[in-house]
């Protein structure tokens, strides 16, 4: 059975943001907001040229793949 490797698409801590919406850009925070659209707009005044991808930053820790 293969197993899936999930990652996500930044490469710096995302904790200070729990509970919020980011908008990466680049694997960089670009935008914070407490609804995706205000981080995709945040996003869009500093990187205009470029589409983020929106996350939301669970409350009570983040959970990828396997923890056994």
């Amino acid at each position: 059975m293969l197993e899936e490797t999930r990652r996500l698409p930044v490469d710096e801590d995302i904790e200070p943001y729990a509970g919020k919406w980011i908008a990466i850009v680049r694997r960089r925070v670009a935008g914070v907001g407490t609804t995706a659209q205000e981080a995709r707009l945040a996003a869009k005044r500093n990187r205009p040229k470029d589409e983020p991808i929106l996350l939301k930053v669970p409350e009570h820790g983040l959970h990828l793949g396997n923890q056994g």
